[in-house]
């Protein structure tokens, strides 16, 4: 892909993320990295051929966090029906003379 700068004829060769920039994502040729184009932010960029090592490292996290999310949000529920359960057998045991 050619870099998307009209004086530029290199190809694409970096990416770049960073959620906390205003731009979030961009796409560089070396020709705008080496004139450092976006200075404040060239260690935010990476080669397009690491691309695909990003996306597994990425996921990896999401899975480990998602998987951390459910597993609170189950001891979350169980701990919720445990107490519920434990005032129906209070209620049942001892009910409410009226």
């Amino acid at each position: 892909m050619k870099c998307l700068l009209l004086n530029h004829n290199s190809q694409v060769e970096r990416y770049f993320i960073n959620l906390k920039c205003i731009e979030k994502t961009s796409l560089s040729c070396n020709e705008c990295y080496l004139s450092s184009f976006y200075c404040n932010h060239q260690k935010d960029y990476n080669l397009i051929s690491d691309l695909h090592d990003y996306v597994e490292k990425i996921s990896t996290q999401c899975e480990r966090e998602l998987i951390k999310f459910l597993g609170d949000l189950e001891d979350q529920i169980s701990g919720s029906f445990s107490h519920q359960k434990i005032k129906l057998d209070h209620n049942f045991k001892y009910p409410h003379s009226g």
